[in-house]
This record gives C-alpha cells, sequence and structure tokens, in this order.
C-alpha cells in the first residue's frame, strides 16, 4: 500500500502533538485525544492528494478504514476523526495521490472515485458497491466499471391538491443519494405571470449541492388550476395555500427530510419565502425581489418577525424601492440574516442573475450555512 504519511495513536495518551509535513520516509507521530470527543487529528492539506484514517488494534494492525477526505483548498488544515470510542485503538494516515487512488475499502471503486459523490458512495465502506443510488437499474459499481454517471438526478413531474381544492404542478428532482438518506429540500416559486420553468436554468446548482428541488407552478398559473385572477397576490387565503400544499407534500416524501426545507422565491414567490419565515413553516428561505407590504398582506400580520432570510434585490429595480424594501425586510429578520443589493441591476425576480451570476453561488452558500 503506498503510504507517505503516517500516524500512530494511543486512545490511552491526552493531548495532541503535531505532525511533520510529508517525506520521502513516512513519519510516524504520537497523538491522542480525551475520550468523550473520540479520535481526532489535523493534518495539513498537501495538494493533489487525500487521507484515509486506518484504524486496528495494534500499530502495525491498524488497517480498517474508517474516514477519509478529499481536502478542497491547498492550505486549508483538515480533521480526520473516528466518533466510536475504544478503550485502546491505534490510528494510522494514509496519504494518496489523487493521480493513483487505491481501492481502500476493496469494493471495486477507486477512492478518488467514491470521494467525489459524497451522497453516493463512502470510500471507507463496501456496502455502497451494489446500490443504484439514481434508481437506473444499474449498481454503483457498474456505472463506475462502465464509466458512466452513477449519480444522475431524478426528475419527475408531480401534483399535489390545496386545502381550497387547487391542483397544483411541479417539477421534483432528486440528487442520487444512498438507500436510505434523508435529502433537504428547497422549494423554488416563480414571480407573478410566469411559471416553473423561470428556474429550469438554475436548478441543476441546487442538485450538484445535494438539494432536492420543487419548483411549482402557482395557481392560475403554468400548469396548475385555477384562474388568473384566483392566485391575488395579496390575499392570504390563496396562494400562502399553494405553498402550505407543497411544504405538506414534501414532508410526506420519504426521501425528504422534513426538518431541512427551504425557499427561494423571486418577487410574489419571494413574498411568499417571507410568509413561510414568518409563520415558521421552513428552515430557511431566500426572497429576490419581495415588496414589504405584499408580506404584511399575504401572512395577515402587521407585525413582522422574520427568521433566517437572505434579503436580495437589484439597485434600481423600481426606481431603487426594490432594495429599499430588502433593506426593511431584512430589518424584520433576526439572525441568521444576509441582505445583498445588486449594483449596476436593475433586474427583477431571477433577472438580477444576469446582472451578477456569482449572486446564485452565493444563494447555495447561505444555503449550506443555514439549512
Amino acid at each position: 500500500m503506498k503510504n507517505f504519511f503516517r500516524l500512530v495513536a494511543s486512545l490511552s495518551s491526552v493531548g495532541l502533538v503535531a505532525g511533520s509535513a510529508v517525506a520521502a520516509e513516512p513519519d510516524v507521530i504520537q497523538a491522542g485525544f480525551h475520550h468523550e470527543e473520540g479520535f481526532f487529528i489535523d493534518v495539513t492539506n498537501v495538494p493533489d492528494t487525500y487521507l484515509i484514517l486506518m484504524r486496528g488494534t495494534e500499530p502495525q494492525l491498524a488497517n480498517t478504514p474508517v474516514a477519509a477526505m478529499l481536502p478542497e483548498s491547498e492550505d486549508e488544515i483538515v480533521r480526520l476523526s473516528d466518533a466510536e470510542i475504544f478503550s485502546r485503538s491505534f490510528y494510522t494516515i494514509h496519504r494518496f495521490p489523487t493521480s493513483d487512488p487505491a481501492d481502500s475499502d476493496g469494493d471495486g471503486i477507486d477512492d478518488l472515485f467514491e470521494l467525489q459523490y459524497p451522497l453516493l458512495l463512502n470510500a471507507v465502506s463496501s456496502a455502497d458497491a451494489l446500490e443504484d443510488g439514481d434508481g437506473d437499474g444499474e449498481s454503483n459499481l457498474a456505472e463506475y466499471l462502465a464509466g458512466t454517471d452513477p449519480a444522475e438526478v431524478r426528475e419527475s413531474t408531480v401534483a399535489f391538491t390545496t386545502s381550497d381544492n387547487i391542483d397544483i404542478q411541479g417539477d421534483l428532482r432528486l440528487p442520487a443519494a444512498r438507500i436510505g438518506t434523508k435529502l433537504p429540500a428547497v422549494i423554488l416559486i416563480h414571480q407573478g405571470f410566469r411559471s416553473r420553468a423561470e428556474w429550469t436554468p438554475y436548478d441543476e446548482a441546487f442538485s450538484d449541492a445535494g438539494y432536492a428541488t420543487l419548483a411549482y407552478d402557482i395557481r392560475g398559473h403554468g400548469g396548475s388550476g385555477g384562474s388568473f385572477s384566483s392566485a391575488d397576490f395579496d390575499n392570504p387565503n390563496t396562494t400562502p395555500k399553494d405553498l402550505q400544499a407543497a411544504i405538506a407534500y414534501l414532508n410526506a416524501r420519504d426521501e425528504i427530510d422534513s426538518a431541512r426545507i427551504g425557499i427561494v422565491g423571486a418577487s410574489v414567490g419571494g413574498n411568499l419565502a417571507c410568509v413561510a419565515s414568518q409563520k415558521r413553516w421552513v428552515k430557511t428561505a431566500v426572497n429576490l425581489s419581495g415588496k414589504t407590504s405584499a408580506v404584511r398582506n399575504l401572512a395577515a400580520e402587521p407585525t413582522l418577525d422574520l427568521i433566517s432570510m437572505f434579503q436580495i434585490s437589484s439597485a434600481g429595480d423600481g426606481g431603487g424601492q426594490r432594495a429599499t424594501w430588502a433593506n426593511e425586510l431584512y430589518g424584520f429578520t433576526s439572525e441568521p440574516r444576509l441582505v445583498e443589493v445588486v449594483a449596476g441591476s436593475s433586474g427583477h425576480g431571477v433577472a438580477i442573475f444576469q446582472s451578477d451570476p456569482g449572486l446564485l453561488d452565493r444563494i447555495v452558500d447561505w444555503l449550506g450555512a443555514t439549512l
């Protein structure tokens, strides 16, 4: 086995001694930890390598893989850990070049390939090789050997009914994941006079980050039932019911973690995101181009008390009025909260992405921190 860096640790020791850099001959480093915290060690990353943590009852028998890490930046310190507690164990850290990966768990799929699909594969467990995370009839091992993608997103058109009997249509996207995995979900709500299709150019960014997405048509729009006039973007008895039905639909899905549902909405969709935050229907939300008075009307509450929201507007939308509302809604939001006014743009809703393509990444980052 290739072994460029080595650590030996006994549970009987306490404290942590820093290791040296990668050398031609492996270094042996003593390290330890407090029992109630499990084993952990911080290791300096080396570019173009990845790490495998091995455990055993003796230093020479530390060959059971328990953790893997593919660092994301060249200069970060990475932490390898083993949550299990043993009265006496020894550990070795093995560093491999990404250009020549090993197969630490012996499942026929190399470590680097597995590390690139964290929702689907585990480099230190062989149980995933025969699973079919994307439901296409081919096992992960078969797809690896064939050079095909084991992590295709499953897409389907779905329908659900509101409490006032309006049929709502939407698109559900489920990233490939291990059997039994509960996925966090993001509801995508379009602006008025549009449909769920306005999110199509952007939904891949959410799936790539590991989020299930549900983009639905507001009543009276796209494939949903009801007349356009029934939408009434200021009436608490109309479009909020669509959103409640969407949340209920996700809560009923076995693949979804009901404690980790968020919303990203544009214009009236942003107002609905604020309503969900006000009502504590979801964990976090993002509002693009919302309007304070519409939020109050849809929530049927004159006093706003929002939680965990990212408020966004362009600087020139509505002659600057939307920016004023974004800051106003930010003021009604408790931490965590964020506000951003995109300079040099008059874009409304998803049109802001055209002026600032990096905004979508910042939204995904916000979800990563709050969802």
